[in-house]
């Protein structure tokens, strides 16, 4: 058994992972990163970025068939679902291209790619890693430990309290709310 001695394990490489692991660090303690996927952000890379620039794109295509009653006369409204898309995907890349150059600036032995299992209330997993007596701080999809939407709340059965930070919190509610975690 590989043991890290930190002082908090961040899970999640997005943008609340690396706010939670600078925050740590800015405060003089000892901090791991670990990511189960792709480094960057969920929010840019499937979630609210993309489906907020094609709702802008129908936005500007509805209010050019408006125009007409201020008096803009805008002839043959059309929208090009190809260059539409190709402006997702190229904006999309850029933000995800922030988070995870973010994450890459950090240091390599500040980060470890393995999906997070926890094994009782003093111990994480992460691949062939194992973490001990580290405070988390879960900035996840949602996709580990207490955070998940399944009811798998055994890291909380002996703790009162949690951090969550990202999209993790959307399914915090969800994972804790049959124990007495009051999640932050």
């Amino acid at each position: 058994m590989r043991t890290i001695r930190t002082d908090v394990a961040v899970i999640g490489a997005g943008t609340a992972g690396l706010s939670a692991y600078r925050s740590a660090k800015a405060e003089g303690r000892t901090a791991m990163i670990i990511e189960g996927g792709e480094y960057g952000t969920t929010c840019a890379r499937v979630g609210c970025m993309p489906s907020k620039l094609l709702i802008a794109a129908a936005e500007a295509a509805h209010a050019a068939s408006h125009a007409d009653a201020f008096g803009v006369r805008v002839e043959g409204v059309r929208v090009d679902g190809q260059a539409a898309m190709d402006r997702v995907r190229s904006e999309r890349d850029r933000f995800v291209g922030f988070v995870v150059d973010g994450v890459h600036a950090l240091p390599e032995a500040d980060r470890l790619i393995g999906h997070v299992r926890f094994i009782d209330d003093r111990l994480l997993q992460a691949g062939a890693w194992f973490f001990r007596d580290a405070q988390t701080s879960d900035a996840s999809r949602g996709d580990y430990g207490y955070s998940r939407a399944d009811g798998n709340t055994r890291a909380h059965r002996k703790s009162t309290k949690a951090r969550t930070f990202g999209e993790g919190c959307l399914l915090a509610g969800q994972s804790t709310w049959k124990t007495p975690v009051r999640s932050t």
